[in-house]
Parts: C-alpha cells; sequence; structure tokens
C-alpha cells in the first residue's frame, strides 16, 4: 500500500450536531469534574456539550475528546498522588492564542506540506496543493480531517465508559480538496495505564485513492508538571531517517545516530526528525523519559509497510516552550505529490493504530 502529504487553506466545518451535543453533555455531566488545578481555559456551555469523556474505573486515566474540533484527543489526564495532570500541550485549553495549538491533531489525508509545483520557482504559497487528473487541488498542511465535524458511531458505555468510536464521511467541502468518497472511523480505547488509537479508512469508491495519516499528539513538559524542562530525555531505536529540503520535501535518507536517553534540546526547535519504519529493527516506538517522574512510551501497533520511504515518527517539539510531539505516522511529506503512502482500492479498507503507555 501506499500514502502523502499535503498543504492549503482551511475547510469550513459543517454545523454542530444538536443530538451529539445533548448525548455528549449527558455524558459528560455524569463524570466527575476535572481537577481544579487542571481545570479546561475558556471552554464555554456550547463546547462542553460536544465533549466526550472516557473514564475508566480501572485507569488512572481519562480521556476527553471532541467530535466537532476535528475529532481529536483534546485532554490527556492522569491521576497521581491524588490529583489530576494534563498530559497534553495545551490539553483542554480552548483560548484561542496564537501558534501551535498542542493537543492531538488528526492528519489525514496528508502528513505534512504537499507541493503542486516546485516551490523554490517562486511563493511557495503559491505552489501548495496536489495534482490529479490533470487539475491542481488544494490541501492544507496535514490535510483536512483536523477541520472537520466527526460524527458518534459507537458511544462510551455510561460515565466510566472504555471507549468511542467516531467518524468523518467526504462531503461537499472535502471533495473540492480530495475528490474521493471515503469513510474515516477512529476508535479511541483506554486500558489500564493505556491509550489506544485505532484508525480506519475505508474506499467505498470505484478508484484507488491516495493518503498519508498520522497523529500531532503533543505532550506538555515537563511531564506531570514535574521537574525540569531540560531534563526531559528522548530514546528511540529508529537508524535512519527521511531527509527534508528547505520547504519540507523528501529529499533521500540518511542514517541516524543512537538517540538514547538523548536531552531534548538536540532535536533542535521546532526541526522535524522522520524516522523511517524501515530503521527500526522491531516494533517502531519513541519513548519521551522525565527523570525522577517516569516516561510515556508511544509505540506503532501496525504491520510493517512493503515500501522502505514510509515515516514512523516525525519527531518534532520546542523545549523553551515546553512541548514535545512524537508524531506517529503512516505517512511521509509531500506524499499526495508521488502518488501517495497508502493507494487503497475501491471497495476496501485500511486499518492503522498505535498506542501510548504512562508509566508515571
Amino acid at each position: 500500500m501506499t500514502v502523502r502529504t499535503l498543504d492549503v487553506p482551511p475547510v469550513t466545518c459543517p454545523p454542530r450536531r444538536a443530538g451529539l451535543a445533548m448525548a455528549a453533555a449527558a455524558l459528560l455531566a455524569a463524570a466527575p469534574a476535572m481537577a481544579a488545578q487542571d481545570g479546561p481555559g475558556c471552554l464555554d456551555q456550547r463546547l462542553s456539550a460536544t465533549l466526550i469523556r472516557l473514564q475508566p474505573k480501572r485507569s488512572r486515566l481519562t480521556a476527553v475528546i471532541d467530535p466537532t474540533l476535528g475529532g481529536q484527543l483534546v485532554g490527556l489526564q492522569l491521576r497521581r498522588a491524588g490529583k489530576s495532570h494534563e498530559l497534553l500541550y495545551r490539553g483542554m485549553d480552548f483560548c484561542p492564542q496564537p501558534g501551535f495549538a498542542g493537543k492531538a491533531m488528526v492528519m489525514w489525508p496528508a502528513t505534512g506540506r504537499t507541493f503542486a509545483a516546485d516551490p523554490s520557482q517562486g511563493k511557495a504559497d503559491k505552489a501548495a496543493g496536489w495534482q490529479w487528473q490533470g487539475k491542481v487541488w488544494p490541501m492544507p498542511i496535514h490535510g483536512f480531517a483536523k477541520n472537520g465535524a466527526w460524527s458518534v458511531v459507537t458511544p462510551p458505555k455510561g460515565a466510566s465508559g472504555a471507549s468511542v468510536t467516531i467518524a468523518l464521511r467526504d462531503t461537499p467541502e472535502s471533495r473540492a480538496l480530495f475528490p474521493f468518497p471515503f469513510r474515516l472511523s477512529i476508535t479511541y480505547a483506554l486500558r489500564g495505564e493505556r491509550i489506544s488509537v485505532t484508525h480506519q479508512v475505508t474506499n467505498p469508491g470505484d478508484v484507488a485513492m491516495p493518503f498519508s495519516i498520522g497523529n500531532h499528539s503533543t505532550f506538555a513538559l515537563p511531564l506531570g508538571g514535574q521537574g525540569d524542562v531540560a531534563d526531559a530525555r528522548i530514546s528511540t531505536n529508529g537508524r535512519r531517517r527521511l531527509l527534508l529540503d528547505a520547504y519540507g520535501r523528501p529529499a533521500g535518507t540518511g542514517a541516524v545516530g543512537p538517540l538514547e536517553a538523548a536531552p531534548l534540546s538536540s532535536l533542535g526547535i521546532e526541526t522535524a526528525l522522520p524516522l523511517l519504519w524501515s530503521g527500526f529493527p522491531r516494533r517502531p516506538s519513541v519513548t519521551l523519559t522525565q527523570p525522577g517522574v517516569g516516561s510515556i512510551m508511544i509505540m506503532q501497533q501496525s504491520r510493517r509497510p512493503a515500501e522502505r520511504d514510509v515515516v514512523a515518527f516525525n519527531l518534532w517539539g520546542n523545549v523553551d516552550k515546553g512541548f514535545f510531539s512524537p508524531e506517529p505516522w503512516y505517512g511521509r511529506q509531500n506524499a499526495l505529490s508521488d502518488g501517495g503512502v497508502v493507494l487503497l482500492p475501491p471497495g476496501q479498507s485500511f486499518t492503522w493504530a498505535f498506542s501510548a503507555d504512562m508509566h508515571l
């Protein structure tokens, strides 16, 4: 199979659905309130009514998902020593601010930027997009799923529900960017100290559909709000990377030195390090460690791609601003422009999953 990436203006989201809002409000009201020190920012009544909370009895984790905000995980709290700690950067923070919004953006059908023309020959924004059947189609960075209003397929079972499945389907707005019928579903599930995120893409059309897929899960530093940001460490057994040009397009591959308890600052400031699936001797994983506090291990849970140059993790962060994103991917930058990382045949489905284990 095969997948790719893109960049362009945001898609207008469909109006919020009253039925979904009422159901979600009932679920949220039934769940215990979050600890005061992690209280949500700028969470008005309308937005609160859209949130779905997973809080199984035998887990210290609480996951909050908003189908109307791109189907993303907007909060992930860990109960420790009688207090609730937000693990996501800007988790449960809905106040408008310039810059990176954090949380856990869903990336589909593109991961990274996509260019329909060579950006070095003019303005990069004019070159953004991708070509299909002789036509140039616009595409936002990381795709348009992050701007969509998702529907609930399988709601949690009561206030202590452990999973929820949501879905996004093609619309006239999406077909102006991506001329394919599709169904994308995500199941968020909590079990113990693990959150699992499973994606399924279905192609109900009559032609093969190209795409890349990923998640921009971003953790707040220092982990659990304890310790010093400068002490945060990264470990991974990935040994090969995708090289990028000045515009973020693939420009070959190269070796990566060992990252064993390396300072996060060694990755640079908001500089991507795309680690290839082919460079991992075993199942790809990345571990973020806060000495004296604990660690979070993010692991791919899907079958290894047959194609070599597929990115498993696009490491990206900013220690000065206090965040790190492992960005689990099944994709590649600028992928839609060269046929996609996944090329899904008509009538078939594709499943991709990752997990994050909290050892805190």
